[in-house]
């Protein structure tokens, strides 16, 4: 099973997109406790459904809170990065301290540093067309999936993965 990391903005739209619970069934998903902080405690705090049923998922042992270790790669990267917030900057640290396979996010700050960077990014809409890919979803699913997160992302991402699915 592959090991992937998700910011904030990746386990949001996965949450909301209603595909988390397949992802964490074909993967092992993993966060930061920045990330944990920013989506669950915060996300409570404002009333944001999601942030519940992202806390179930850890209830159950599903989606796992990983400690990452200060990696000297990581930290020699974030040295001219800017922008960046505690999420993002603990995802690159638990990636490279878990030796994950790639980092879920579909904010586009992080996303034009891990690709300076050569570094595997997943965003969430792609996350999708590779569980309907796996046949863990089927097309009709991928697509209400895609659907839920439309306004969140990117017009030309949707518009290409919904091609891909279709």
């Amino acid at each position: 099973m592959s090991r992937i990391v998700l910011d904030s903005d990746g386990l949001i739209k996965l949450a909301k997109s209603g595909a988390l619970n397949m992802a964490l069934e074909h993967f092992d998903c993993i966060i930061s406790q920045e990330v944990f902080s920013e989506v669950v405690i915060e996300g409570k705090a404002r009333g944001f459904d999601d942030a519940y049923m992202v806390e179930g998922t850890i209830k159950t042992g599903k989606l796992k809170i990983k400690i990452y270790e200060q990696d000297e790669r990581a930290n020699n990267l974030l040295m001219n990065a800017t922008g960046l917030g505690h999420g993002e900057i603990s995802s690159l640290h638990l990636f490279y301290s878990t030796r994950a396979k790639a980092i879920i996010t579909d904010d586009q700050k992080f996303i034009k540093f891990l690709e300076s960077e050569q570094l595997p990014v997943i965003v969430p809409a792609s996350l999708i067309h590779k569980l309907q890919q796996l046949k863990k979803i089927d097309k009709e699913q991928a697509l209400s999936s895609l659907q839920k997160i439309k306004t969140l992302i990117k017009n030309d991402t949707f518009e290409k993965i919904e091609r891909k699915i279709k």
